[in-house]
């Protein structure tokens, strides 16, 4: 049997056991405990009188509220001993009027919410036209707003990368500038060294005359033992003596020993003497060289000039610079390796032969170069 309240199926009974529905003998519905708000307990309690005499909410309220119709009985609980007009009949009652229709309203809801859940299933449905609307208008904005957020990043992008090409661009005119100013001083200094190199080697070239000049006059002689005692004008004398060649004390003007260009070599110091002119150097220097012709086998040296020990080598030559004596040297080297049989000098300027051939007058360095 259903409930005409709730509509749950409960059973009626004896009045020795508890009932779980009621029904009224007025209008014939059955309720249960429940919805009378009415315990088991309570219910065994009251007599058979009472019992008789119970009727439902329904029928015990003339005056029905028109609201409740559509909610389930909520009578009030009853006191102990009170009446109730409804009878413990176990069967089914017919429906009043106010159930039926809370039972076709709540029917009718659930049906409305079942149309409305397939309504928005429809809605909400992927191939739905609201949906791919729905999508469509979502990409709109979202793409609007994006475009825009890319837009402005872009914008302040280009500012920046404006703002920094700029700032190189004006750094490079800067450097630009500056190397065309450094370039110009490059220019006036390469200008300004070509002239210089020019007067120095137009001052090298008239150092090197005059150094000439001051050495027109000068013999050098070389390997004559020293002593502390010696005395250079009486060694002068006796070579004079010795290769013919009277020399008297007023042609000589100056007469001393010069340091070595190496110092650690065991050679002993140069003599250089300084004569009236040049006249009388290159006569000296000629009689040198008779003597050592005539004297192949004995030529110039210490003890033929009365000089007491080893008997070393003596050379006279004309009083060189240390850039010509640097010259010579290389000049004989060169000589040495190319089998050139003669190397002079001859007023300052050295010079080279074969046996037959021209004499190769040597400038400098490059001269030699080009003879390998």
């Amino acid at each position: 049997m259903n409930c005409n309240g709730c509509g749950v199926t409960a059973t009626g009974g004896s009045n020795e056991t508890p009932h779980t529905i009621l029904s009224c003998n007025t209008c014939k519905s059955s309720y249960c405990y429940q919805c009378l708000n009415i315990s088991p307990e309570n219910v065994l309690k009251l007599s058979k009188e009472n019992l008789a005499a119970l009727k439902c909410p329904s029928c015990t309220n003339v005056t029905r509220r028109r609201n409740t119709a559509d909610t389930p009985v909520g009578a009030r609980p009853l006191p102990k001993g009170s009446p109730m007009n409804v009878s413990f009949q176990s069967k089914t009652g017919n429906k009043s009027p106010s159930t039926s229709q809370s039972t076709k309203k709540s029917e009718d809801n659930l049906k409305i919410l079942e149309d409305m859940s397939k309504l928005l299933d429809n809605k909400l449905a992927p191939s739905s036209s609201f949906m791919m609307n729905l999508r469509s208008s979502l990409k709109e904005d979202m793409e609007q707003i994006i475009s825009s957020k890319i837009t402005s990043a872009v914008q302040k992008l280009k500012a920046e990368f404006t703002e920094t090409t700029d700032f190189i661009v004006a750094e490079q005119v800067d450097i630009k500038g500056k190397l065309q100013e450094k370039n110009n001083m490059i220019k006036q200094l390469e200008a300004d060294l070509s002239k210089s190199n020019t007067e120095v080697a137009k001052m090298s070239t008239r150092l090197a005359i005059l150094e000439k000049i001051s050495r027109d006059s000068n013999v050098e002689i070389q390997e004559v033992p020293e002593s502390k005692s010696e005395n250079l004008l009486a060694i002068l004398q006796s070579l004079c003596k010795v290769i013919d060649t009277p020399l008297v004390e007023t042609d000589v003007r100056a007469y001393r020993r010069v340091a070595k260009i190496n110092a650690a070599s065991n050679r002993p110091r140069n003599i250089v003497v300084t004569l009236a002119s040049p006249r009388h150097r290159d006569t000296l220097i000629s009689a040198v060289l008779r003597y050592n012709k005539l004297h192949a086998n004995d030529k110039l040296n210490s003890t033929s000039i009365g000089i007491a020990g080893e008997a070393r080598r003596i050379y006279v030559s004309e009083h060189l610079s240390a850039d010509t004596k640097q010259l010579h040297a290389a000049a004989r080297k060169t000589a040495k390796e190319l089998n050139y049989k003669y190397v002079w000098v001859r007023f300052g300027r050295i010079y080279l032969r074969k046996d037959h051939s021209d004499a190769i007058l040597v400038k400098n360095i490059e001269t030699l170069a080009k003879l390998h």
